[in-house]
């Protein structure tokens, strides 16, 4: 059976900091981001409008800032631009443009899907022509696309359609 839960990347962030010694922000960008094509700015969101940071935009509807961003901070907390997730995607994109930060194994672990779900991966939805990850909540939304053509994008924005619709459309 298929569930998509995002309290297991909830404990996955919690675990990370057990082993690592560091806050899981801190784990990623010391061991990931510092990888990125381009320097990544990524960091956790506040969870207060007045906690908002530099460059960040203002989400809505307004009770977007009902959510505690930082208690969510490995299954949805993170604040990123566009650049920042295509930046990471030719990291662990499979293709000979960049050097991967993964082996070709764990690529294809973490791109092959179950009996449960033959359209999803270890967090990745898995298709015969892309790979990609969508994310959406009260406030946000966002697509980060990997295309098996070599083509990769990312697509942001600061609400979320009452349908949650964004990341098919």
């Amino acid at each position: 059976k298929f569930e998509y839960y995002n309290i297991g990347y909830v404990l996955l962030g919690r675990i990370i900091e057990k082993v690592s010694g560091q806050t899981y922000e801190q784990f990623l960008q010391n061991q990931i981001f510092k990888y990125a094509a381009e320097k990544s700015k990524m960091q956790i969101g506040g969870d207060t409008l007045a906690d908002k940071k530099p460059d960040e935009v203002t989400y809505y509807p307004s009770n977007a800032y009902k959510l505690l961003i930082r208690r969510m901070d490995s299954t949805g907390g993170w604040i990123a631009r566009p650049i920042d997730l295509v930046g990471i995607m030719t990291k662990v994109d499979g293709f000979y443009f960049k050097t991967d930060i993964l082996d070709n194994g764990t690529l294809t672990t973490m791109w092959t899907s179950s009996s449960a779900n033959p359209e999803y991966g270890l967090g990745w939805i898995v298709d015969i022509s892309f790979k990609g990850h969508n994310g959406n909540m009260i406030g946000t939304s966002s697509l980060l696309m990997r295309r098996d053509n070599g083509l990769s994008y990312a697509v942001t924005a600061n609400t979320r359609p009452s349908n949650d619709s964004f990341g098919g459309e």
